[in-house]
């Protein structure tokens, strides 16, 4: 499961999407009754398919799927897996000019966000780390995005520049 999942990553970066698909569907198959190796494998489902209407649904029940019955009993990993599918469709849903929907996915992944202070606090330690550099530069820039959304929401706009430049 875990080797169709790294080639559909390696293929979406490839830029072959079509091959990519196929290597996502197949890691969703051997997955099959693990609700959370689903979800895991439906990420790449929807980063092959990003524009696909017919992706939205699979992202959605997977997301479903691996959603705590309790958000506050959630495990991180169950609520990343879920924040990160309903991001997926909700930006398939943009792509397609669903507004409605976009906007009711946009809320329902604010909902499994995690506490700002904690993200602040992580990103903090993490960039302290040496394996920080040798990231690629794009997964960098992706989380530090994602810290200056976490200090917008506390309301702490001068960090969230900050972190952006």
């Amino acid at each position: 499961m875990e080797a169709y999942r790294i080639t559909a990553a390696l293929l979406v970066k490839l830029g072959e999407r079509s091959l990519a698909w196929l290597a996502a569907d197949r890691a969703m198959s051997a997955a099959t009754g693990d609700r959370i190796l689903v979800a895991c494998a439906a990420v790449q489902l929807g980063q092959a398919l990003p524009a696909s209407t017919r992706a939205r649904p699979v992202m959605l029940a997977a997301a479903y799927q691996a959603a705590p019955p309790d958000l506050d009993a959630g495990t991180p990993q169950e609520l990343s897996l879920c924040g990160a599918l309903l991001l997926q469709a909700a930006t398939m849903a943009a792509r397609s000019g669903d507004e409605r929907a976009t906007a009711e996915l946009l809320d329902e992944a604010a909902d499994m966000a995690g506490d700002t202070r904690q993200a602040v606090t992580r990103h903090q330690k993490i960039i302290g780390y040496d394996g920080w550099r040798c990231l690629p530069v794009e997964r960098r820039a992706a989380h530090l995005i994602e810290v200056a959304r976490a200090y917008l929401h506390a309301e702490a706009p001068g960090a969230a520049a900050r972190v952006l430049l």
